[in-house]
């Protein structure tokens, strides 16, 4: 298995983006919450030939506590554990669903249109 490894989204260091070496990558936003000072993550699934992030409801709003030296490194170990445990298969398998889906209705939608031409 390839290591992970994070790149900034934008360069921004609020925002990275994780390849999982499996056609998906994994995009975190963090913001640092001054009342618990602790970072707050959420993490969104990417489908690489596919411009469009899902929100991975479980992954909502992770506590880390870091600085802001060690944040990116924390949310990626935390990534990569969750690789390991599988965690992200219902999230692609759901995410593989409603692209099907969508190519299913996009046929019948133009198949419809060209019908009526």
């Amino acid at each position: 298995m390839q290591r992970l490894k994070y790149e900034k989204f934008n360069n921004s260091n609020d925002v990275i983006i994780i390849d999982l070496h499996n056609g998906y990558t994994v995009i975190a936003i963090t913001g640092f919450n001054t009342e618990n000072r602790v970072y707050t993550t959420t993490l969104f699934l990417k489908e690489n030939t596919i411009d469009t992030w899902k929100l991975i409801e479980n992954a909502e709003n992770l506590e880390f506590h870091a600085n802001q030296n060690t944040i990116n490194s924390a949310i990626l170990k935390q990534v990569s554990i969750f690789l390991d445990e599988g965690f992200f298969d219902y999230y692609i398998q759901r995410y593989e669903y409603e692209m099907k889906c969508f190519d299913i209705g996009n046929d019948f939608a133009e198949s419809e249109r060209l019908n009526a031409s």
